[in-house]
């Protein structure tokens, strides 16, 4: 769905540029999402236009944007395009991109975001997500939440794109960590409190051996 919109303004270069649209739908780029309700949507760079060959260098990067600029023509789906410094920005009628949105949804929910002429060429592969790995024997934070969060999403994105994904929550050394519980319940644990506290003990009980040297020969 993206690239109907990215071949709409290689269309509009290509017209003024005398080149084949496939040359600049590589070099059109998203604008990342704001908060300002008139930001563009897309964008490409003059300066890399001139890199490539695409366009030919006449006066200085500026003035060229903005010739470039007038030199394109709105239609149904561009609706403005504006000349930044050394970049021009292309806003897009939200009606058509709210109608071509649904028409994929409806048609194809599960290949919705993943079925794309860019992603056609992505190789395979298999790819290792590690969460948040915590140490059992403390206690679980906001930070294993985030990073179990962020991971679970890295490894659905490479699922959807074709890879192999292996996802590990390494425990770590539990053996340690619980042979430490253990011996120091031994010491210091309190049956009482384990009745009525169970994790909050186990977890003094564990702080408390850290910092005491436990021969288990």
């Amino acid at each position: 769905m993206a690239c109907f919109f990215r071949r709409s303004v290689a269309q509009q270069l290509a017209k003024v540029c005398g080149l084949s649209e496939d040359v600049f739908i590589p070099l059109i780029s998203a604008v990342p999402v704001s908060k300002k309700p008139s930001a563009a949507d897309l964008c490409v760079s003059v300066k890399r236009l001139l890199q490539d060959g695409a366009v030919a260098a006449e006066g200085d990067l500026q003035s060229q944007t903005q010739a470039l600029a007038n030199q394109m023509k709105l239609d149904a789906v561009v609706e403005e395009v504006v000349a930044g410094r050394g970049v021009l920005h292309f806003r897009l009628n939200k009606l058509v991109l709210a109608q071509k949105l649904l028409e994929q949804l409806r048609s194809d929910p599960d290949g919705f975001g993943v079925k794309s002429e860019f992603l056609r060429h992505l190789q395979g592969g298999r790819t290792l997500v590690e969460f948040s790995s915590p140490n059992i024997a403390k206690k679980f934070h906001a930070g294993h939440l985030r990073s179990t969060i962020i991971g679970n999403f890295i490894a659905n994105l490479k699922k959807a794109l074709g890879k192999e994904v292996i996802r590990v929550n390494y425990l770590g050394d539990w053996g340690m960590q619980f042979g430490l519980l253990g011996a120091g319940f031994e010491r210091s644990g309190s049956q009482e409190k384990l009745r009525t506290q169970q994790l909050e003990h186990l977890f003094e009980v564990r702080s408390e051996q850290t910092s005491v040297h436990v021969d288990f020969s």
